[in-house]
């Protein structure tokens, strides 16, 4: 009975007659390479930044405390500053990755650098 009115009160968070998408086949940017490298790249730009913010954790602590144990590094919180430095370091690295993929590469190949024509 207390499930029943708890479910009552709960706002409505999902679609109960939602399909999810095929997202393992479907395409997004025109070709399923880019797809994959662009899956990929992400995947990798994630983990980066976690082992980057983790040093970065480290390093304020050992700067504070001069010696830092596991739970200090596991309770960590950062203070407004380092919020947002941190912040500000994790969007140079998001705009470093992912800034290429908006370049409109409207020229083709051969036509932007001088390719040697071949014999064959």
């Amino acid at each position: 009975m207390a499930a029943e009115s708890k479910a009552k009160t709960d706002p409505k968070t999902h679609d109960p007659n939602f399909v999810p998408s095929d997202k393992e086949r479907a395409q997004f940017m025109g070709n399923p390479h880019i797809d994959n490298m662009m899956t990929a790249m992400t995947a990798i730009a994630a983990e980066l930044w976690v082992v980057k913010r983790r040093l970065k954790v480290h390093e304020s602590l050992l700067a504070k405390h001069g010696a830092i144990t596991q739970a200090m590094i596991e309770t960590y919180r950062p203070t407004d500053e380092e919020f947002n430095q941190w912040k500000a370091d994790r969007d140079r690295l998001a705009r470093l990755v992912y800034d290429p993929f908006l370049r409109p590469a409207d020229v083709p190949y051969d036509k932007s650098v001088n390719v040697p024509k071949s014999n064959s």
